[in-house]
Protein backbone atom coordinates (compact mmCIF):
# COMPACT_ATOMS: atom_id res chain seq x y z
CA UNK A 1 0.00 0.00 0.00
CA UNK A 2 2.58 2.25 1.18
CA UNK A 3 4.61 1.52 -2.41
CA UNK A 4 1.70 2.44 -4.59
CA UNK A 5 0.90 5.40 -2.53
CA UNK A 6 4.72 6.60 -3.26
CA UNK A 7 5.19 5.44 -6.70
CA UNK A 8 1.60 7.56 -7.56
CA UNK A 9 4.13 10.53 -5.82
CA UNK A 10 6.56 10.17 -8.09
CA UNK A 11 9.35 8.48 -5.40
CA UNK A 12 11.58 5.88 -6.85
CA UNK A 13 12.63 3.39 -4.28
CA UNK A 14 15.28 1.11 -4.47
CA UNK A 15 16.94 -0.68 -1.91
CA UNK A 16 20.82 0.08 -1.43
CA UNK A 17 23.78 -1.30 -2.53
CA UNK A 18 26.91 -2.50 -1.59
CA UNK A 19 28.34 0.64 -3.86
CA UNK A 20 26.38 3.32 -1.76
CA UNK A 21 27.27 1.94 1.70
CA UNK A 22 30.76 2.18 0.12
CA UNK A 23 30.78 5.60 -1.26
CA UNK A 24 29.08 6.88 2.64
CA UNK A 25 31.93 4.98 4.31
CA UNK A 26 35.18 6.33 2.25
CA UNK A 27 33.40 9.91 2.18
CA UNK A 28 33.18 8.94 6.71
CA UNK A 29 36.60 8.95 6.91
CA UNK A 30 39.72 10.77 5.77
CA UNK A 31 41.61 7.08 5.36
CA UNK A 32 39.74 5.36 3.62
CA UNK A 33 39.27 8.58 1.18
CA UNK A 34 42.02 7.19 -1.32
CA UNK A 35 40.94 6.91 -4.47
CA UNK A 36 42.91 3.64 -4.91
CA UNK A 37 41.87 2.15 -1.59
CA UNK A 38 38.21 2.87 -3.23
CA UNK A 39 38.33 1.53 -6.56
CA UNK A 40 40.21 -1.34 -5.10
CA UNK A 41 37.11 -2.10 -2.74
CA UNK A 42 35.17 -1.94 -5.89
CA UNK A 43 36.42 -4.24 -7.27
CA UNK A 44 36.51 -7.03 -4.16
CA UNK A 45 32.42 -6.30 -4.07
CA UNK A 46 32.82 -6.60 -7.75
CA UNK A 47 34.33 -10.54 -7.15
CA UNK A 48 32.20 -10.71 -3.96
CA UNK A 49 28.69 -10.93 -6.48
CA UNK A 50 30.49 -13.91 -8.59
CA UNK A 51 30.28 -16.02 -5.02
CA UNK A 52 27.09 -17.24 -4.21
CA UNK A 53 27.77 -17.57 -0.61
CA UNK A 54 28.49 -14.60 0.33
CA UNK A 55 25.23 -13.40 -0.17
CA UNK A 56 24.00 -13.82 3.57
CA UNK A 57 25.75 -10.75 4.39
CA UNK A 58 24.32 -7.70 4.56
CA UNK A 59 25.58 -5.19 2.12
CA UNK A 60 26.83 -2.97 4.62
CA UNK A 61 28.74 -5.78 5.73
CA UNK A 62 30.19 -6.61 1.92
CA UNK A 63 31.28 -2.48 1.79
CA UNK A 64 32.40 -2.44 4.82
CA UNK A 65 34.69 -5.42 4.44
CA UNK A 66 35.49 -4.72 1.45
CA UNK A 67 37.18 -1.17 2.39
CA UNK A 68 39.06 -2.81 4.90
CA UNK A 69 40.49 -5.59 2.58
CA UNK A 70 41.26 -2.91 0.30
CA UNK A 71 42.99 -0.48 3.28
CA UNK A 72 45.39 -3.17 4.29
CA UNK A 73 46.36 -5.07 0.85
CA UNK A 74 47.42 -1.26 -0.30
CA UNK A 75 49.05 -0.87 2.84
CA UNK A 76 47.40 2.24 3.48
CA UNK A 77 46.41 2.01 7.06
CA UNK A 78 46.19 -1.07 9.72
CA UNK A 79 42.52 -1.77 9.60
CA UNK A 80 39.21 -0.33 10.85
CA UNK A 81 39.47 2.43 13.55
CA UNK A 82 36.32 3.21 15.51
Amino acid sequence: MEKEILTTLGFILTAPSAYIFLKRFSHLSEMYSNKEVFFFAQYIQEVAMLDASLLRFRPSEIAASSLILASLQLKKTSGWTA
